[in-house]
């Protein structure tokens, strides 16, 4: 029998040589009800990030704190790109990378009585925070119906998980509602007063980074991208699997799951890019959101020519 001790020498050093240890990439996301944050670990459940060379690990934290520790290196990458515009606007060095949803996944809601935004008149209407983006698209929407936000409603700040309760309770007589809040508020009678991805253009979830991460490590942003826009398409175009995982991710029924699936994916981009006037109209928005006057072009803002590139290497795959 002849040997071949070359083929078993290369097979001992080789089999000896270890693996390339996968890069940790820490991502910042939101709470379990997000379709945004929903999206990263299906990425990470998928496989996706690991054909990247990437072990994912998901951080849930609040969008401010989460920026913040964005801008601190605590974080490679955020899903909040609300906050990451106003602070790029006032000179911190941040970039969104790619974009998840162009339309705002907000509604307002009415009690039983009331059947119409102008029936708001002279109530009380909760909002979460009086900065925010949601905030500031309630008071521009109820001007748009001829009602003055200052004099003609009481706005009340209330969080999160309580804005329903004050609703059933009659504390309030309207309220902001997201994606997961809207089922329920559709099971306890209450009425949709107005969509606000029908008055405004908004991107809340997505990929930013730092500059100086991108400056110095864009392969590995490039490889992220890679990874988060195969879980974007995957979404898109998996409806049973994606509202299989996103009811397990958020711990509601698989109804309650559809109806916020397919309220997203109306909300979402077919592949993580806007278009330069979508662009224009968000960076105005939030303009008028903070009170800025000064010119922000578009590229300070946001830079898609990685996405590109990863969208022409899968283009080329295909």
């Amino acid at each position: 029998m002849v040997v071949n001790f070359l083929a078993i020498f290369l097979w001992i050093c080789l089999g000896s040589i270890p693996a390339a240890k996968a890069e940790t990439a820490k991502v910042h996301r939101t709470g379990i009800g997000s379709p945004n944050a929903f999206l990263f670990v299906a990425g990470i459940d998928k496989g996706f990030y690991k054909e990247n060379g990437l072990d994912t690990l998901t951080i849930m934290a609040q969008p401010q704190i989460g920026v913040q520790g964005l801008i601190g290196g605590s974080f490679d990458f955020s899903q909040i790109l609300g906050a990451t515009t106003t602070a790029i606007m006032r000179g911190v060095g941040l970039k969104i990378m790619m974009v998840f949803d162009n339309k705002p996944q907000f509604w307002l809601y009415g009690a039983p009585e009331i059947k119409t935004l102008k029936e708001v008149k002279g109530k009380t209407v909760a909002i979460q925070t009086i900065g925010g983006a949601s905030g500031h698209m309630t008071r521009e929407l109820l001007s748009k119906s001829g009602i003055d936000p200052q004099r003609d409603v009481t706005i009340q700040v209330i969080p999160l998980e309580g804005r329903l309760a004050a609703l059933g309770s009659g504390a309030v007589a309207a309220t902001v509602v997201n994606a997961p809040e809207r089922t329920r508020a559709n099971k306890m009678g209450f009425n949709e007063l107005a969509s606000y991805g029908e008055h405004f253009e908004y991107a809340s979830g997505g990929v930013a980074v730092t500059e100086k991460m991108l400056a110095e490590r864009p392969d590995f942003v490039r490889r992220f991208l890679a990874g988060t826009l195969k879980t974007l398409h995957w979404y898109r175009r998996n409806e049973k699997e994606a509202v299989k995982m996103f009811a397990r991710f958020s711990k509601v029924p698989d109804e309650d799951a559809l109806a916020v699936y397919r309220a997203s994916v109306k909300a979402y981009t077919e592949d993580g890019i806007l278009s330069p006037a979508a662009q224009d109209r968000i960076i105005s928005f939030h303009k008028n959101e903070v009170k800025i006057d000064k010119d922000i072009p578009a590229q300070r803002v946001f830079n898609f020519t990685l996405l590109q590139s990863v969208l022409s290497e899968t283009g080329k795959e295909k």
